[in-house]
């Protein structure tokens, strides 16, 4: 979580040429989040004392290209401290995740007749996924035929639901290294299957894998073994 602290202009001589009345503390508070699969607004947090306001800055991606406008608006003159939470919206396979910066950010009054310089980074990480596997029997032997079934769920700002219409790689380790045997797209639940006939008369590792997309980071179930 990162928080950035706006000083009264006075401690700000160095970068800002604005004389008395010396402005307000004020802060903004965006956190390290998530881009999820969806368009979801990413909360930031923000509070100023006793006078009109704006908060604004650039907001500008891991790359250091425009990503978006940062405003946020306070109440009348006089009213006292102002607290509120504002987001700014990022949206799966179109954000970048990484290190966002505010460039060019400005605390002021209501007038701009008084301003202060802010500047800070948060960062932003692709969504989550989990997989979990089923085998329909676990002492096959050999020739015989096994279902396994795989659930994929990708993370929400609510929660984890179905990954829909994604890969899933069925695998098993030989020698130490997994290798994929089968592969199949989940459907509108998330759920995958295949059915193969078992060729093997030794105990083998096996495991599904939800494959990494632009919306969300990959996952595998725990390893299970079929004798």
């Amino acid at each position: 979580m990162k928080k950035f602290l706006l000083a009264p202009v006075a401690a700000l001589a160095a970068v800002v040429s604005f004389a008395s009345p010396a402005l307000a503390d004020g802060s903004v508070d965006i956190p390290n989040g998530v881009i999820y699969p969806n368009c979801t607004y990413h909360q930031a947090k923000y509070s100023a004392a006793d006078y009109a306001w704006k908060f604004s800055g650039d907001v500008m991606d891991p790359t250091g290209g425009y990503a978006s406008f940062l405003f946020f608006e306070g109440a009348a003159p006089g009213s006292g401290t102002t607290t509120g939470d504002d987001g700014l919206m990022f949206c799966g396979g179109m954000d970048r995740v990484g290190t966002y910066s505010i460039a060019d950010g400005e605390y002021c009054y209501d007038d701009y007749s008084v301003c202060a310089s802010f500047s800070d980074t948060f960062t932003m990480r692709k969504a989550y996924s989990r997989t979990t596997l089923s085998i329909s029997d676990t002492t096959a032997a050999y020739g015989q035929r096994i279902t396994f079934r795989a659930t994929s769920k990708a993370e929400y700002k609510t929660g984890y639901f179905a990954n829909k219409y994604e890969t899933v790689r069925f695998q098993r380790r030989i020698d130490g290294v997994w290798r994929t045997f089968a592969t199949a797209s989940t459907n509108t639940y998330g759920a995958a299957r295949v059915t193969v006939a078992w060729k093997y008369r030794s105990a083998k590792a096996v495991r599904a894998v939800t494959v990494t997309t632009t919306e969300y980071a990959g996952s595998q179930s725990a390893v299970k073994t079929v004798y």
